[in-house]
Protein backbone atom coordinates (compact mmCIF):
# COMPACT_ATOMS: atom_id res chain seq x y z
CA UNK A 1 0.00 0.00 0.00
CA UNK A 2 1.55 3.32 -0.95
CA UNK A 3 -1.31 5.21 0.51
CA UNK A 4 -4.14 5.78 2.34
CA UNK A 5 -5.82 9.03 3.08
CA UNK A 6 -9.25 10.08 4.38
CA UNK A 7 -9.63 13.36 4.41
CA UNK A 8 -12.47 15.52 6.53
CA UNK A 9 -13.20 18.46 5.19
CA UNK A 10 -15.44 21.42 6.95
CA UNK A 11 -18.12 21.35 5.08
CA UNK A 12 -18.50 18.17 2.45
CA UNK A 13 -18.22 14.84 2.36
CA UNK A 14 -15.31 13.10 3.83
CA UNK A 15 -12.94 11.98 0.87
CA UNK A 16 -10.85 8.61 0.16
CA UNK A 17 -7.72 8.14 -1.58
CA UNK A 18 -5.93 4.86 -2.04
CA UNK A 19 -3.08 3.80 -3.79
CA UNK A 20 -2.22 0.06 -4.13
CA UNK A 21 0.93 -1.58 -5.86
CA UNK A 22 0.85 -4.99 -6.23
CA UNK A 23 4.38 -6.24 -6.99
CA UNK A 24 3.81 -9.55 -7.78
CA UNK A 25 1.11 -11.39 -9.96
CA UNK A 26 -1.43 -12.80 -8.15
CA UNK A 27 -2.93 -15.85 -9.51
CA UNK A 28 -6.40 -15.92 -7.40
CA UNK A 29 -7.91 -13.49 -5.17
CA UNK A 30 -10.45 -14.23 -2.50
CA UNK A 31 -12.55 -11.83 -0.30
CA UNK A 32 -14.19 -12.30 3.21
CA UNK A 33 -16.41 -9.56 4.00
CA UNK A 34 -18.67 -9.69 7.45
CA UNK A 35 -21.46 -6.93 8.90
CA UNK A 36 -21.89 -6.68 12.75
CA UNK A 37 -24.35 -4.24 14.26
CA UNK A 38 -22.93 -2.72 17.03
CA UNK A 39 -25.18 -1.96 20.76
CA UNK A 40 -22.61 -0.80 23.27
CA UNK A 41 -20.04 -2.89 23.37
CA UNK A 42 -21.79 -6.52 21.54
CA UNK A 43 -21.87 -7.17 18.07
CA UNK A 44 -24.13 -8.94 16.30
CA UNK A 45 -23.30 -10.85 12.92
CA UNK A 46 -26.05 -9.55 10.42
CA UNK A 47 -24.35 -11.10 6.95
CA UNK A 48 -21.33 -11.93 5.68
CA UNK A 49 -19.80 -14.27 2.71
CA UNK A 50 -16.74 -15.64 1.14
CA UNK A 51 -16.27 -15.41 -2.74
CA UNK A 52 -13.71 -16.34 -5.12
CA UNK A 53 -12.89 -12.83 -6.67
CA UNK A 54 -11.26 -14.25 -9.83
CA UNK A 55 -14.40 -16.56 -10.38
CA UNK A 56 -16.83 -14.18 -9.39
CA UNK A 57 -15.46 -11.67 -12.18
CA UNK A 58 -15.67 -14.00 -14.70
CA UNK A 59 -18.71 -16.01 -14.20
CA UNK A 60 -21.47 -15.96 -16.95
CA UNK A 61 -24.21 -17.76 -14.72
CA UNK A 62 -25.87 -15.16 -13.31
CA UNK A 63 -27.68 -17.40 -10.51
CA UNK A 64 -24.55 -19.10 -9.41
CA UNK A 65 -23.70 -15.64 -7.75
CA UNK A 66 -23.45 -14.70 -4.20
CA UNK A 67 -25.78 -12.01 -3.24
CA UNK A 68 -23.28 -10.62 -1.03
CA UNK A 69 -20.76 -10.33 -3.26
CA UNK A 70 -23.19 -8.54 -5.97
CA UNK A 71 -23.91 -6.21 -3.66
CA UNK A 72 -20.35 -5.69 -3.00
CA UNK A 73 -19.45 -5.91 -6.94
CA UNK A 74 -22.14 -3.32 -7.56
CA UNK A 75 -21.05 -1.16 -5.32
CA UNK A 76 -17.40 -0.96 -6.76
CA UNK A 77 -18.76 -0.49 -10.33
CA UNK A 78 -20.29 2.71 -9.40
CA UNK A 79 -17.71 3.80 -6.81
CA UNK A 80 -14.56 3.00 -8.00
CA UNK A 81 -14.10 1.09 -11.37
CA UNK A 82 -10.59 1.34 -11.71
CA UNK A 83 -10.01 -0.69 -8.13
CA UNK A 84 -11.74 -3.74 -10.81
CA UNK A 85 -8.71 -5.54 -11.56
CA UNK A 86 -8.83 -8.51 -14.03
CA UNK A 87 -7.37 -11.77 -12.67
CA UNK A 88 -4.72 -12.41 -12.34
CA UNK A 89 -4.21 -9.62 -10.89
CA UNK A 90 -1.48 -6.91 -11.11
CA UNK A 91 -0.46 -3.61 -11.16
CA UNK A 92 -1.97 -0.08 -10.09
CA UNK A 93 -4.84 0.75 -8.16
CA UNK A 94 -5.35 4.27 -7.73
CA UNK A 95 -8.11 5.53 -5.99
CA UNK A 96 -7.99 9.63 -5.74
CA UNK A 97 -10.45 11.91 -3.39
CA UNK A 98 -13.93 9.49 -3.51
CA UNK A 99 -16.40 10.57 -2.07
CA UNK A 100 -17.42 9.18 1.06
CA UNK A 101 -21.28 9.98 1.04
CA UNK A 102 -24.68 7.96 1.99
CA UNK A 103 -24.51 6.06 -1.39
CA UNK A 104 -21.97 3.45 0.33
CA UNK A 105 -24.88 2.41 2.34
CA UNK A 106 -27.20 -0.21 0.53
CA UNK A 107 -30.74 0.21 1.44
CA UNK A 108 -31.44 -2.45 3.15
CA UNK A 109 -29.43 -0.84 6.40
CA UNK A 110 -31.62 0.26 9.07
CA UNK A 111 -30.40 2.84 11.41
CA UNK A 112 -28.05 2.06 13.91
CA UNK A 113 -24.47 1.56 14.55
CA UNK A 114 -22.58 -1.03 12.14
CA UNK A 115 -18.93 -2.85 11.76
CA UNK A 116 -18.18 -3.88 8.47
CA UNK A 117 -14.48 -6.21 7.77
CA UNK A 118 -13.13 -6.86 4.27
CA UNK A 119 -10.26 -9.41 4.03
CA UNK A 120 -8.65 -10.12 0.53
CA UNK A 121 -6.64 -12.74 0.54
CA UNK A 122 -4.49 -15.28 -1.70
CA UNK A 123 -4.76 -19.32 -2.08
CA UNK A 124 -2.06 -19.67 0.79
CA UNK A 125 -4.64 -17.57 2.91
CA UNK A 126 -2.00 -14.68 3.04
CA UNK A 127 -3.91 -11.78 3.85
CA UNK A 128 -3.45 -9.22 1.04
CA UNK A 129 -5.45 -6.38 2.11
CA UNK A 130 -7.30 -6.37 5.52
CA UNK A 131 -9.81 -3.62 6.93
CA UNK A 132 -12.19 -2.94 9.42
CA UNK A 133 -14.76 -0.03 9.14
CA UNK A 134 -16.92 1.18 11.86
CA UNK A 135 -20.06 3.27 10.86
CA UNK A 136 -23.06 5.22 11.92
CA UNK A 137 -26.13 5.20 9.83
CA UNK A 138 -28.86 7.84 10.45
Amino acid sequence: MEACILKTPRKGPQLLTLVLRMRNQIPRLFADINVYSQYQHARTYLFGSSFDYCDYTSASNEPLRNPVAKLVYALAVQKFPQALLKCPVSGLVNITDMMIDSDFVPPIMPTGRYRTTLRMYNKRNQTLLAWICDSIVS
